[in-house]
């Protein structure tokens, strides 16, 4: 093979046909034009200009997988990198994935489709592994059952579940008063301490000597004192006394009431002064026998229609009690039906009865606690 070794400027043209050797930079002003060019290099043809498949590349960053656009244009993708061992993107959109999947995160589990394998799963100190797959751990206060977990509540803890909420139920506790028992200051209640948004314990005996006794009103005064409503609580006086035992309401001072309502007994111990009209029982009676009442006063015996008896109570239960007994009619008679006085116990005037026999007469009688006196009379 022979070569033509030709320096500067060539004039006129190449050899179509036998070997050149061209030495230095040589400036083709024209088109070249070859059926091939060769590679002396990589000791191969060198390829055209139509075998090149791409032509033009946009973008470009380190990793950056080279995609093709279309016709000879092919783009470095910045969101699509790859460092030799990770291919890094946002999304991916695939047919199907094989392999083990190892080092996927945030893979949501409601896009999962199939089964996934249990040893794939951490599970935690929670979960174990059986044939039938997964089963939770049923710790303390917890069980296991065939329509699932579900709490273990105590027969009386008071707890229950109503709606699938965890609620207190007192039909599910005994009453403290079983076998003997009572309220004691060692017993606990729970509250919910607003200060520190969280619940406490406390006993019955802190609740009363802590609480209660500070919201709750105090007797005033020394005992049998009536309580009276002060400024501030109760309030009390020595003037102003009931006797439980007696049965005695005591007054040292001045009682004014526009009314007075005395049902059975008032003792005065001193002089009684009054401004104002005095009123007493007035009963009126045509029985033939008539007992005197707790509340009767002045009693009118009617005789038109016979003779009468008028039982006067056992003198001993009335010391000092005052009777007026006045014999009416409407039909004037000076010999008309008789009215005989007598007593449950004791005498009168130291005789079983007395007999009043005019119309109009009347007769005064006060019993000792012994015996009844006659201690006014009118008439016969």
């Amino acid at each position: 093979m022979a070569y033509n070794m030709l320096k500067g400027v060539v004039e006129g043209s190449v050899d179509q046909y036998g070997d050149q050797e061209i030495d230095g930079v040589k400036v083709f002003k024209n088109t070249i034009s070859a059926s091939v060019f060769y590679d002396t290099d990589a000791q191969s043809p060198c390829a055209t200009l139509k075998e090149v498949p791409i032509r033009k590349l946009e973008g470009g960053s380190k990793g950056a997988v080279i995609t093709f656009q279309e016709g000879n244009t092919a783009k470095a993708e910045y969101g699509l990198r790859f460092d030799g061992q990770t291919l890094e993107t946002k999304k991916v959109c695939a047919i199907s994935f094989h392999g083990s999947a190892e080092g996927l995160i945030n893979v949501p589990a409601n896009e999962l489709v199939g089964n996934v394998d249990l040893d794939a799963i951490p599970l935690g100190n929670s979960l174990y592994k059986t044939k039938s797959g997964i089963q939770v751990k049923a710790g303390n206060g917890l069980q296991n059952e065939q329509e699932g977990i579900s709490l273990c509540l105590g027969a009386n803890s008071g707890l229950d579940v109503d709606s699938d909420r965890l609620t207190i139920n007192h039909k599910r506790c005994e009453d403290i008063t079983v076998r003997g028992q009572n309220l004691s200051d060692d017993d606990l209640l729970m509250v919910h301490d607003s200060s520190r948004g969280d619940l406490r314990k406390t006993t019955l005996k802190n609740l009363c000597d802590s609480y209660l006794k500070t919201k709750t009103l105090h007797p005033a005064g020394s005992v049998n004192s009536v309580q009276l409503r002060g400024k501030k609580g109760l309030s009390a006086s020595e003037a102003f006394t009931f006797d439980t035992k007696a049965s005695t309401l005591k007054v040292e001072g001045k009682v004014m009431s526009d009314k007075l309502h005395v049902i059975h007994n008032a003792v005065f111990d001193g002089s009684v002064h009054h401004n104002g009209a005095i009123f007493s029982n007035i009963t009126s009676t045509t029985d033939s026998v008539y007992q005197i009442k707790d509340t009767d006063c002045t009693v009118l015996a009617d005789t038109k229609n016979g003779p009468m008896v008028v039982t006067l109570p056992a003198a001993n239960n009335w010391r000092g009690r005052v009777i007026t007994i006045k014999k009416i009619s409407d039909k004037f008679s000076l010999k008309s039906n008789n009215l005989t006085i007598e007593s449950e116990f004791g005498m009168i005037d130291y005789k079983d009865s007395a007999t009043v026999k005019m119309i109009n007469s009347v007769v005064v009688i006060q019993s000792d606690g012994s015996n009844w006196f006659i201690i006014n009379k009118t008439g016969s």
